[in-house]
C-alpha cells in the first residue's frame, strides 16, 4: 500500500472523487465522465470531460486504478480500484481539509454585482434581478436532470442530503435577492445612508463572530 501514499500529494479532489466512485463498483471511463456531468456532483464540483479523462489516466499511471477492455465493447475502458487506490482514498478521508481552500464559492454573478456600481446605480438592481433569474433557471435545470429516466443517482441515501444542501443554497440565494432589493430601496430614502451601511456591516461581522465562536 506504500505506492498510494507516495502519490497522494499529486492527487486532486477530482482524483479522490473518481477513486470513491470506483470503491463502490467498477465504472467505464464514459460512465465516470457522465456521472460528473449528470449527477449532483456537477453542482458542487463541475469539471470538463477532457480534464476527467486526464485524471483517470493519471490514476491508472500511478497504479491506483486498473483499466481493462469491456467484454461487450472493445472501445470502452473499464476501471477498477486497486489496493493502492483504496489506501490513498482511506488516507484522504483522514486528512484535515485546508480551511483556506475547503469552500471557495466562485460565483461570477456576485463579482458583477460587486462592481455593478461602476455602470450606474440601476446596474446594481439589474444584477440582483439577473441573479434571481439565473437561480430559478438553475433550479429548473437540476429538477429536469433529476427527472430524466437516464439520471445517475448512486448512493441515494447520501445524495438526498447533498440535494437538500443544494436546495437550501438555492432558496437562500432567492431570499438574498429579495432582502437586498428591499434594503437598497430603504437606503435610498434615508438622508444619511452611510451610517446605516456601517451598522449593517458591523451586524454581519458580529454574526460571523458568533458563528466562529470567537470570544
Amino acid at each position: 500500500g506504500g505506492r498510494g501514499m507516495g502519490v497522494s500529494a499529486n492527487l486532486s479532489i477530482t482524483s479522490y472523487a473518481i477513486l470513491a466512485l470506483l470503491a463502490d463498483r467498477d465504472w467505464s471511463s464514459y460512465e465516470l465522465t457522465k456521472y460528473f456531468r449528470d449527477s449532483l456532483l456537477r453542482n458542487c464540483w463541475p469539471r470538463a470531460a477532457s480534464y476527467l479523462y486526464k485524471e483517470q489516466k493519471k490514476l491508472a499511471d500511478n497504479g491506483l486504478i486498473k483499466p481493462r477492455r469491456s467484454s461487450t465493447n472493445v472501445r470502452r475502458t473499464i476501471y477498477s480500484i486497486t489496493e493502492e487506490g483504496h489506501c490513498a482514498l482511506s488516507c484522504w478521508f483522514t486528512e484535515p481539509n485546508d480551511i483556506e481552500y475547503s469552500f471557495q464559492y466562485q460565483y461570477a454573478s456576485m463579482v458583477k454585482f460587486l462592481f455593478a456600481h461602476v455602470s450606474g446605480d440601476r446596474a446594481i438592481y439589474d444584477q440582483i434581478r439577473l441573479i434571481e433569474q439565473e437561480t430559478i433557471a438553475e433550479a429548473k435545470m437540476i429538477f429536469d436532470k433529476l427527472n430524466e429516466e437516464s439520471r445517475v443517482f448512486e448512493n441515494s441515501h447520501v445524495n438526498v442530503h447533498v440535494l437538500r444542501f443544494i436546495v437550501d443554497l438555492t432558496e437562500f440565494r432567492l431570499r438574498w435577492c429579495q432582502e437586498t432589493l428591499q434594503q437598497l430601496a430603504l437606503l435610498e430614502k434615508l438622508p444619511d445612508s452611510i451610517d446605516e451601511v456601517e451598522k449593517e456591516f458591523l451586524k454581519q461581522v458580529a454574526r460571523l463572530k458568533t458563528i466562529a465562536k470567537i470570544q
